[in-house]
Parts: structure tokens; sequence; C-alpha cells
């Protein structure tokens, strides 16, 4: 089993990170390193930074996974898939360690952290054949993605996607929902909602019955919220009559399902030449 890591081989840069606690944070099922090194990453509406390791000379992303996984045909043949997909714009999966005292994942570190990240820094000044970049790197690793046995993501948003020292886009979290613990908030809360803005509206109205890698064109939907992202720089749904509705549950109702033909507006300032190039092809 290629994909299998041993946890002897993670080398973390602290000799802390070895022991359950150290320099970790567990709530829940959510793993969280607050460290300069980490990876970071939004969960909800608040900031979390992934652990970095060194596994046989690579820097990788440590993500937690179920304390106690069922290693099932259906879990083995996925995790075949995803050691044997390689393309420049989705982020390496080196494998799943499911020993003691962390179970865990490694994904390729992308040291620019995610495209959520530098559209929220203003420090990044993003011209119009940057934005075009970033929303090709999408196009042509969801492409790959769409056309390789995983099908689908799922779970396709601005967090997802993270960048290298080259500024490189790289689609992350794909084809691992089995093994991810899902932090499961509240349904009345803030950060249960914000997750569902970049979800398409006929997967919302299934509920729990949704595809738990979602479907091609429901990818299709949360691209189109995260050029929106892109374009505006203010967060998925900007734009809208009330963005700062609160919770944010009423605005998925309102604007997902009981107006399924509706979408973001999109300033008239902010229509670059890129994003009309996009549309074109």
């Amino acid at each position: 089993m290629t994909w299998r890591v041993c946890a002897c081989d993670i080398k973390f840069p602290n000799k802390s990170y070895n022991k359950i606690g150290g320099g970790m944070n567990r709530r829940g099922s959510q793993v969280t390193l607050y460290s300069e090194d980490g990876v970071s990453l939004f969960e909800g509406n608040r900031q979390v930074f992934v652990p970095t390791a060194l596994y046989k000379g690579a820097k990788v992303a440590v993500k937690a996974i179920a304390d106690k996984v069922e290693l099932n045909r259906t879990l083995l043949l996925e995790l075949k898939r995803l050691k044997d997909i390689h393309h420049d714009h989705l982020a390496r999966f080196y494998g799943a360690c499911l020993d003691p005292p962390m179970p865990c994942v490694l994904i390729e570190y992308c040291p620019k952290g995610s495209l959520q990240d530098i559209l929220e820094n203003d420090q990044f000044k993003l011209d119009a054949m940057f934005r075009y970049s970033l929303m090709h790197d999408i196009i042509k690793g969801m492409s790959y993605l769409h056309a390789s046995e995983v099908r689908s993501h799922g779970d396709l948003k601005s967090s997802n996607c993270v960048v290298d020292s080259r500024f490189v886009l790289k689609i992350t979290d794909f084809g691992i929902h089995r093994l991810r613990e899902v932090v499961r908030e509240e349904e009345d809360s803030h950060a249960y909602w914000r997750r569902k803005l970049w979800t398409a509206p006929e997967l919302l109205r299934m509920g729990p019955d949704a595809p738990l890698d979602g479907t091609q064109k429901g990818d299709v939907y949360s691209f189109a919220i995260i050029v929106h992202e892109i374009v505006t720089r203010e967060g998925p749904w900007a734009g809208t009559p009330d963005p700062d509705m609160s919770p944010y549950g009423e605005c998925v109702v309102h604007v997902h399902v009981q107006l399924p033909c509706s979408a973001p507006s999109l300033p008239r300032a902010a229509r670059c030449r890129g994003v009309a190039t996009v549309r074109r092809r």
C-alpha cells in the first residue's frame, strides 16, 4: 500500500509536536497549530493554522483524520486513486498515517497559504493578469480532477485553494472526505452557514442526503463563487442586498434555496479583462 505512511517517518520541526498536545490543540475534530510555520487556512469564520512536518525530506501539511478508520474496499480504492494523482494544479497527496498518537494525512505544503488569505491581504496587489492566472489555475486543476477517477471535489472554496512559492494555485482537500473528521457546528451558528456559501442550491436542498463527494455541476457553481471573490476581494456573496446578514443561514436560505436563479452582483468596475476571457472559454 504505497499510500500508507509510518508515523516514525513524520518529523515535526519541534520535537514536542510528536506528543499529543505538544504544540497542537485538538478541539473536537479540528487540529490546529498556532505557529508562524503553519499553513494558514480558514474554517468557518476563524483562521486555522495547519501544522507542517518533514516527510522523507519533503515539507508537508499535516491534517488530522478520524481516530478510528475502517479500511473497507471503497476507502482503499480511494486512497490508491489519490496517491496516483499528479497534476501541477492539484496539491499532491503523500499518504495517510493511521498509527497513534496522531492519525493524519500528508498533503503538499504551499507556503503562501490559501487563496482566501491572499484575497483578504491588502499587501497583495492583484492586477487583471494575476486574477486571470488564479482563475485559470483552478480551471486546469478541476478539469483534470473531473476527468480522473475522483470525479468531483465536493468542497471547493477559496480556503481549499492554496498557493505555492511560485504563486501557482493548487486545489487541495479533494477525495478525502471519508477520512477527515468534520467539525459539526450547531445549525444556528455563523460558522456552519458560512461553510454553505459555496454550495450549489440543489445540494443544499438535499440536506444530509447530499453526496459526500458532491457533483461536478456543484463544483462549477462553487468555482463561480470563487471567481466572484477574486474579482471583488470582498468574500463570497459580497454585493448582495444585505451581505452582512446574520446569521448567514438567512442568506443561504434566501439566496440559494428560495431564489436559486439569483447570483452575486458584480460591480461594473470589477469586470476585468481576465474574467471576460474566462467566461468566453
